[in-house]
């Protein structure tokens, strides 16, 4: 199958393809709730070829490409798959499935790219060689990015940083030609050198010319002073609050303190043919274990939200001081921007909802006993609400209880699959934090 599909010369499927087999089965296996289950990638990729063989390329099956390529063929089968996937979406974005209409269906698509394919980047390895390829794919997600900003997607922001992230682990990959600079540099080290050639070329010519005198206005004493003074209030302000803040909550010292007395007790030499070694290393324990205890038993009462609320009561003491700063204004819009990833509808909600009218209908038909559903009017029922659930995604506690069941099977488990439920639990305390902040708000008002 693979030999009879060309990609660079793919038609363009504007139909709706849901109703292939290849398709349905692409899109149970690829769900969010089976996804880091996938071990035989090799297979999907036979049902993408068939699928562009029979049907043609759609957007839909063009980002699961993406991901069944990047796993088999690193950096360079993902960069095939994107240029695929934008040329899909720039060149033929009128006539390809979904159609342009279809705002949310094309939302969804760039966010599962966002939450599957993108996350995996993150955890891809960059050698010399793949800089090159690694280039054009952090050029190529720019497209991705703008496409996400027309449809007013979730996802614009971390395309985004995945885009930045590709661009610092580039520059920080050393090719050979700065490892051969390096090493020259180092042979030149090593090589004897005449000192006073060197302060000779060191030393510039305007370095040795006369600089001119500065001439010396008159300071406008009174302005600096008032000035000086309304600073010095509102520096004097935020100080106070900051140590107030830092006496109530001294996160750092509470946690650094007990991780050095433990250090020190652990690093103690300790010896079984001495006595006073033995005795030594009693006293260290009674010294120490009261002490962690009491700090495990800290951080066990602090909730995980408390971090993000420090961070955010600190952020608005500092703009009621200074209003407008781009400390706050920064703060601001990483909190929203993690917060944005939870989104606004309910799927969930939808779902039941969709589900309890197609069990009405089929009440219904059955009392009836002359209208029933067709087979097509029931798989369009079942589709629909099995979207819904898609869109909402796994919840955290099954992904997290999936998580449990692989590591009691001693599965592998992918970096990218911690990354993702990580990332979904910041989500969700960003956004409590905001809401609580709201919240606050309202009942100091």
């Amino acid at each position: 199958m693979k030999a009879r599909v060309n990609l660079t010369a793919l038609k363009i499927n504007g139909h709706d393809p849901r109703f292939s087999k290849a398709f349905q089965y692409l899109s149970e296996s690829l769900s969010h709730k089976n996804v880091q289950k996938i071990t035989d990638w090799d297979a999907l990729e036979l049902l993408c070829y068939q699928q562009f063989h029979d049907y043609g390329y759609d957007l839909q099956t063009g980002v699961w490409f993406c991901l069944i390529n990047s796993h088999l063929k690193g950096w360079g089968g993902l960069l095939q798959s994107l240029e695929l996937l934008t040329g899909a979406w720039e060149n033929h974005s009128a006539r390809c499935w979904p159609p342009l209409g279809a705002v949310a269906l094309r939302q969804n698509i760039l966010e599962w790219f966002s939450q599957h394919v993108a996350t995996l980047m993150y955890t891809m390895p960059i050698t010399s060689s793949d800089i090159t390829v690694v280039q054009r794919i952090e050029c190529v997600l720019r497209l991705l990015s703008e496409q996400a900003k027309v449809l007013q997607a979730r996802c614009d922001s971390t395309l985004e940083n995945v885009r930045y992230f590709l661009q610092v682990r580039t520059h920080s990959v050393v090719t050979p030609s700065v490892r051969n600079s390096v090493a020259v540099r180092q042979r030149r080290a090593e090589e004897p050198v005449d000192n006073h050639a060197v302060i000779a070329e060191s030393v510039p010519f305007t370095a040795l010319t006369p600089t001119p005198a500065l001439a010396n206005p008159r300071r406008p004493y009174l302005r600096a002073a008032l000035l000086g003074g309304i600073v010095g209030v509102m520096v004097t302000s935020l100080t106070l609050w900051l140590v107030e803040w830092g006496s109530t909550y001294r996160w750092s010292d509470k946690i650094q303190m007990p991780i050095g007395l433990l250090q020190r007790s652990a690093s103690a030499p300790i010896g079984m043919d001495s006595r006073f070694d033995i005795q030594q290393a009693r006293e260290e324990r009674e010294k120490t274990v009261p002490v962690m205890r009491e700090q495990l038993l800290w951080l066990a009462t602090r909730s995980p939200e408390q971090w993000m609320m420090q961070g955010e009561r600190l952020s608005r003491r500092l703009e009621e001081i200074y209003p407008g700063n781009p400390a706050s204004a920064s703060w601001q819009q990483k909190m929203q921007e993690k917060a944005g990833s939870v989104g606004t509808s309910n799927h969930w909600k939808h779902g039941m909802v969709a589900l309890a009218q197609l069990e009405g209908r089929l009440q219904q038909s059955e009392k009836a006993h002359s209208q029933y559903l067709t087979i097509s009017e029931l798989k369009t029922a079942i589709y629909q609400i099995q979207q819904d659930f898609e869109q909402q995604g796994e919840p955290v506690g099954d992904q997290l209880n999936d998580l449990q069941q692989d590591i009691d099977n001693r599965q592998d488990i992918h970096p990218a699959a911690l990354y993702q439920i990580q990332e979904h639990i910041n989500a969700l305390l960003a956004k409590y934090t905001l809401l609580k902040t709201q919240s606050l708000k309202k009942g100091d008002e």
